[in-house]
């Protein structure tokens, strides 16, 4: 979901550039369509959370087939939900009744604030609704087996900082810090000052990640205790130490781990509460050690490379066919907004497509090549069984055991390969080979075009 709202964002913002810098006829009745337009995703969010929710309290033991369907109404809601988003933006001119008929053009961020609000505001509102089935499905038990849930607040919240506080906060920085660049110094962001912002900043955003997440999510340091001492000595161990293990506090919604920060200074472990609920010290020293894997194999830069494939390769192609990238620019750059519209949400959509495809495909591999490390992190003491049993609590935790994710194998087959791998050690090393290759391809697709290029 975070891929796919980041280029929703990233859409809404380059449509906002095109099109005539002067107000739209018909401002009322545009409003209108797009207040109606956001109030239609609300309601289909309400409609199929109150429909299941009843079911689920009037037949609970039908709640798999109603899940099932629960699943594939929210599929359906993105889709009504982005489809409303870009009927806003592109044809109702949204960016343009924002900046020119409420006359808010280079107010300090709040023009780009409300040219963002149909995308954000129903997402906010179907989450509100959301919340009655999931306090159903997700709220963790006490120990009389009544469900415990957090509040609609606590739970919105969490959804409103998990995916829009880690998109939004970098974004509006940036914003930010263009609009007080133009107002400070208006020719610097012409020419050269522009093409040094445009290399400095996704360093100096990547460099500051961890600690942005570390406060747009909810955390605080693993309590001294038994747990965080297994941890910083298995760390320490496998000469891979990180600067604070975190805790998320989900309440107990998100069940699940991650580490952020390429150098030891600026890398955090986090565990969310739910997993430390459901786990086992022995097993969340698994589910950290899965974590160290992604350090120990260089997954954060080479995902960072396979993000910057597409790049590389049009600016390959750019010194290549300058012809081509020439009338490329002149299309993505064109003020009007019918020829600029389609081919940047084309350029945006493709990029969507490598996204799912090769990029997850390479994530899914490096997640299973973590998991590897993971059973041999925790010795010969039956590792590959205590990361399986953590593996089937989070499936169990999450209703997921045969889905697969665009980034992460189904648990299921994870489960397999890693009973496989036990048994056959040439498994495990023809696997890491293959990953190896894959990384090294990786890498020179992201590099080579530009090499190409410089030379």
């Amino acid at each position: 979901m975070q891929i796919l709202l980041a280029l929703a964002v990233v859409a809404v913002l380059a449509v906002a550039q095109t099109g005539p810098a002067e107000p739209v006829a018909g401002v009322a009745m545009r409003l209108v369509a797009a207040s109606g337009g956001m109030a239609c995703v609300a309601l289909f969010a309400a409609v199929s959370s109150g429909v299941t929710a009843r079911g689920l309290r009037r037949d609970p033991g039908g709640a798999s087939r109603l899940v099932a369907r629960y699943r594939r109404l929210r599929r359906a809601h993105v889709l009504v939900w982005l489809i409303v988003a870009g009927s806003i933006a592109w044809g109702l001119d949204w960016a343009r009744i924002v900046r020119f008929n409420g006359r808010l053009d280079g107010v300090f961020l709040l023009d780009e604030t409300l040219i963002l609000l149909p995308l954000i505001l129903p997402l906010v509102l179907s989450w509100c609704a959301f919340y009655e089935v999931d306090r159903y499905l997700f709220g963790p038990a006490r120990g009389d087996g009544a469900a415990v849930m957090a509040t609609r607040r606590e739970y919105l919240g969490l959804h409103v900082r998990h995916y829009l506080g880690l998109l939004l906060a970098p974004t509006l920085g940036l914003l930010a810090l263009g609009d007080l660049a133009g107002g400070a110094a208006p020719g610097w962001l012409q020419g050269r000052g522009a093409a040094l912002a445009a290399m400095a900043l996704p360093w100096v955003l990547l460099a500051l990640f961890p600690w942005i997440l570390r406060y747009v999510w909810r955390t605080r340091p693993l309590a001294p205790g038994p747990l965080r001492t297994r941890l910083e000595t298995a760390a320490a161990r496998a000469g891979y130490p990180v600067r604070e293990i975190l805790v998320w506090q989900t309440h107990s919604l998100v069940v699940n781990a991650a580490v952020a920060g390429f150098v030891p200074p600026l890398r955090y472990v986090f565990l969310s509460d739910g997993l430390l609920d459901r786990l086992t010290d022995r097993e969340v020293e698994a589910v950290f050690g899965h974590e160290l894997g992604h350090v120990r194999h260089h997954h954060l830069p080479l995902r960072m490379a396979a993000m910057f494939v597409p790049l590389s390769l049009w600016l390959g192609l750019a010194g290549a066919l300058p012809n081509f990238a020439t009338q490329g620019d002149i299309l993505l750059g064109s003020p009007s907004l019918a020829m600029a519209a389609p081919w940047g949400l084309g350029a945006l959509a493709a990029m969507g497509l490598y996204v799912l495809t090769f990029f997850g495909f390479v994530s899914r591999r490096l997640e299973t090549q973590a998991d590897l490390f993971a059973c041999r992190f925790l010795g010969s003491d039956n590792g590959v069984g205590t990361f399986v049993a953590a593996l089937e609590k989070l499936a169990e935790a999450q209703g997921r055991r045969d889905t697969r994710g665009w980034q992460h194998a189904s648990v299921a087959r994870r489960v397999e390969f890693l009973q496989t791998a036990a048994r056959r050690p040439d498994v495990e090393l023809r696997y890491d080979r293959r990953v190896r290759l894959l990384g090294c391809a990786v890498l020179g697709l992201a590099t080579l075009p530009l090499i190409g290029l410089l030379w």
